[in-house]
Parts: C-alpha cells; sequence; structure tokens
C-alpha cells in the first residue's frame, strides 16, 4: 500500500504537538512493516518527523515569501495560506497513492488532501484531534479565538461531506468530535475510533535529568492549552511552598513567550518557573523522570500523549477535569474542575508533601498506561486504512490494480 501524508500545519517551527507526534510515530512503524509512505510538509514539518525517527521521502512546500523562522502568530496564518496553496499547486505531480491522509483538520491539510482525492482518486483518510471550544469560550479570547474555530468548523465540514473515512479518537472527546462530523453529514460507515500511544521502550531506558524539578509542565501552550492558566496555580504553590520549582517544556511563538516572561517577572516567580523550551523527545522523558509531578492545566484535548508519558514515567498528574481523560486514565491523574486555580494548587501541594501517595499512585499508573503503546496504534490505523484502500491483506506487496493509471491527473 501506498500513502501519501500532508502535514503542513508546522509552518517554518519543527514543534513537536500532538498531531505530528501521532502521524510520525505511526506512520514510520507502517513503513517499516514495507508500505510506502510519501510526505507532503514544510520545513519545519519537515524536521519535526526527522526529530521523531520519521524518514521518508519529503516533497516539501513553502510556508513563507520571505522569512525562514516564525516569531509571530500572523506568520503561522500566513504559512496556512501559502502552503495550501502550493500543495494544491502541485496535486498532479506528488506519487500516485492509494491513500492520502491529511495530519490535521486546517486547511493547509484538508484542502490538499481534498482536491488530491478528486483528482488523483486516491483515498482521503481526514483525523480530527478535537473540537475547539475551550478558547472561544473564553471572554478573553476574542475575535481570533472565534477566527480559529471558524476555520476548523470549514475544516471539518469538508471532511464529512467529502473525506473517504475519518479517524477520531476513541475518548469522550473524540465521540464529540464525531456527533460533530455526523451533524455536518458524516455517515456512521466513514467513521474509525483510533487510539494514540507512547514509545514505552524509550521510556524504559531513558535517564532522568541531573536537574530536579517539584513539577513540570510538557505542551506547546497556548491560551486552550494552559498558557493563562499555570501561572496562577504556581504562584498559589508558591506562597505556600516557596521552593517550589515549576519546569516549562515546549516552544512558544514570540509574543506569547514575552507575554509569559512578563507575567513570570510581574509575579515574582523567576525563581519557581524555568523556562526549558522545545527539547527533544529523549530530554522531555528526562525532564519528567526528574519532575515530582506533572501539571496539566489544559483546557482542551483529544487523547493527552504528554500525560500518558507521565503516568509511565511512575509521575502522577495533576490536571483539568477533561472528558478525553475520564476513560484513558484510570489511577494516577488527580482531576480538577475548569478555571479552579485553588483546587488545583491544593492537589498539587498535597502530592507535594505525600511521598507515599505519589510514589503509590505513580507505580499504579505505571502499570495501567502498559496497554498504549504505539505499535498497537499503529497496527489499528493500518487495518483501517487497508479496508480503506480496498487491500485485503497487510502485505505491502498488495496494492489496487493500476494505481498509477487511476491517480493520473
Amino acid at each position: 500500500m501506498r500513502i501519501l501524508y500532508i502535514i503542513n500545519a508546522n509552518g517554518l517551527a519543527p514543534q513537536l504537538g500532538g498531531s505530528i507526534i501521532r502521524t510520525a510515530n505511526i506512520a514510520r512503524r507502517i513503513a517499516a512493516l514495507g508500505h510506502e509512505t510519501y510526505v507532503v510538509t514544510t520545513r519545519g514539518g519537515k524536521e519535526a518527523c526527522l526529530a521523531l525517527g520519521f524518514e521518508t521521502t519529503f516533497h516539501m512546500v513553502p510556508a513563507s515569501l520571505f522569512g525562514r523562522r516564525e516569531k509571530y502568530l500572523w506568520q503561522r496564518a500566513i504559512g496556512y495560506v501559502i502552503s495550501a496553496f502550493w500543495t494544491s499547486a502541485i496535486i498532479c505531480n506528488l506519487p500516485a497513492a492509494d491513500v492520502v491522509y491529511s495530519d490535521s483538520d486546517q486547511p493547509c491539510d484538508v484542502l490538499p488532501a481534498s482536491l488530491y482525492q478528486k483528482f488523483r482518486h486516491g483515498k482521503w483518510v481526514a483525523i480530527v484531534h478535537h473540537i475547539l471550544e475551550a478558547e472561544q469560550r473564553d471572554p478573553g479570547a476574542g475575535m481570533l479565538a472565534r477566527f480559529k474555530r471558524f476555520v476548523q468548523e470549514w475544516g471539518h465540514r469538508r471532511i464529512a461531506t467529502q473525506a473517504t473515512a475519518a479517524f477520531v479518537y476513541d475518548t469522550e472527546a473524540g465521540r464529540f468530535a464525531g456527533r460533530k462530523l455526523a451533524s455536518y453529514g458524516l455517515d456512521e460507515g466513514r467513521l474509525a475510533f483510533v487510539n494514540n500511544g507512547i514509545d514505552l521502550d524509550e521510556i524504559r531506558t531513558v535517564r532522568r535529568s541531573n536537574v530536579s524539578f517539584t513539577a513540570c509542565l510538557v505542551g506547546h501552550l497556548r491560551p486552550g492549552k494552559g498558557l493563562k492558566e499555570v501561572l496562577p496555580i504556581w504562584k498559589r504553590v508558591v506562597e505556600r511552598d516557596a521552593s517550589a520549582r515549576l519546569a516549562l517544556v515546549g516552544s512558544l511563538p514570540k509574543p506569547q513567550l514575552d507575554w509569559l516572561n512578563g507575567k513570570i517577572a510581574e509575579n515574582q516567580l523567576e525563581r519557581n518557573v524555568t523556562l526549558l523550551g522545545q527539547l527533544s523527545h529523549a530530554e522531555t522523558i528526562a525532564v519528567i523522570k526528574s519532575s515530582e509531578i506533572m501539571v496539566a492545566p489544559s483546557l482542551e484535548e483529544g487523547w493527552g500523549i504528554a500525560v500518558c508519558e507521565a503516568l509511565a514515567c511512575g509521575v502522577p498528574v495533576v490536571a483539568y477535569d477533561l472528558p478525553a481523560y475520564r476513560s484513558l486514565f484510570r489511577v494516577g491523574l488527580r482531576r480538577v474542575a475548569l478555571h479552579n486555580h485553588e483546587e488545583f494548587a491544593r492537589e498539587v501541594l498535597s502530592l507535594m508533601r505525600d511521598s507515599d501517595e505519589r510514589t503509590a499512585l505513580g507505580n499504579a499508573a505505571s502499570l495501567d498506561v502498559q496497554r498504549f503503546d504505539w505499535s498497537r496504534a499503529a497496527e489499528k490505523d493500518l487495518e483501517i486504512l487497508l479496508k480503506v484502500a480496498g487491500q485485503t491483506s497487510r502485505s505491502p506487496g498488495h496494492r489496487t490494480a493500476s494505481i498509477d493509471e487511476k491517480n493520473a491527473c
């Protein structure tokens, strides 16, 4: 089977977000079984794929007219337009594939995938990670959040009416996304429930970092992912324990980084909050292992890879009570009502002060999440992709007849 992945949402930045982490980890395992994979992506997407160990045939498209780095959010938005246009323009020059897979629900992935399906006759599989609602409900979110929600809805309507199949997560949040797609016209037979995973082998081998932290937060911070939540929570923790140290792992656009640094200084948390920036996956796991707790004040998640990795490391997590977590993580996760900073801080302090409880929760959680592994997730994805492609054999040598003819523009 031949699979063409469209991964344009990274723009110029090699950020390791949940969507590209999932795609790269699963695609490289499918490729290891002998299936042919190709990737259309931007410079940032290629760098992220390579950082995740996914080496394949890359077809590069631009995400900027001039710059080589993204400092501002508007550059990412323009990059979406440029990469969507460029990928659409070269549809006829891309490799013939049985399946075209869109990595996100953004127009830069959805539009080219829909055009590939139309003109190259490859089956289109789209994934919807979660519905953006938390930022839209935030009174201070403004026009930007509403515009992002409008753009996502545009993508969902295209997926619902045009895609051969749509992937959503097998979680409460994923089932909500499935109902949304159904309301836009997706029939039940085209909806598939999938999972994420973690690299259990790597987690077992990585050693702790040399520097210890009270807690860590891992991910690409933005308002919906906890950017405005974490400092009010941590300030309350520090007021009760001045020695508490928080590590933030992940990249931030310059305006958000400047805002965060300003808030850290304003709240006099310079000694209590350390910004580590984007790290490799192994370095991130090392930081998690050197932390007593993970804090996850995200307001919206489709699954929760970082949370799962922390639990696999034996590190308990304090998080907001999100639908995505409820059916996934049975132990090791303490849930708090959304925006309740005081309760969140109390849960963190409780775990800080009770090392026996931390150890017991961590050990139980580590055993519980052994059922999540990228290999299992890849097996399920592959089974569905083969059905979509009309193939019944898992052998990479079995392909649909005259694929080159069928995919000619």
